[in-house]
C-alpha cells in the first residue's frame, strides 16, 4: 500500500497519532509497515515514524510526536517493531 493509499485510510487517532487501520488485511499490515520502514531494517525509527506523520498532514512538536511513538514502542527500545505495528493496526 502506498503512503498515500495509507494516508486516505488514516482519519481517527490512536496512540495520538491518525489510524484507522484496524481493518486491514495482514497483507496490507505487513505492505504498510515495509513502506514506513525506509531502510529495511524490520523496525520504525523515530524518524521514518515523524517522517509518516508529515506524508499524512499529521505534523505535530517533536515532543507530542515522541509520546505517541512511545506508546506504540511497546517495550521501549526506540524502535516500533512488527510485532508492536501489527498490535497497533488492530
Amino acid at each position: 500500500m502506498s503512503r498515500a493509499k495509507f494516508a486516505r485510510h488514516s482519519k481517527t487517532t490512536t496512540a495520538g497519532v491518525p489510524m484507522e487501520i484496524a481493518n486491514f488485511a495482514q497483507d496490507e499490515i505487513e505492505e504498510s509497515f515495509e513502506r514506513i520502514d525506509e531502510n529495511g531494517d524490520r523496525s520504525i525509527s523515530f524518524g521514518e515514524f515523524s517522517r509518516l506523520m508529515l506524508d499524512l498532514d499529521h505534523a505535530r512538536p517533536e515532543s507530542a510526536l515522541r509520546v505517541s511513538f512511545d506508546a506504540i514502542d511497546k517495550d521501549h527500545d526506540g524502535r516500533v517493531s512488527f510485532d508492536e505495528f501489527r498490535a497497533w493496526c488492530k
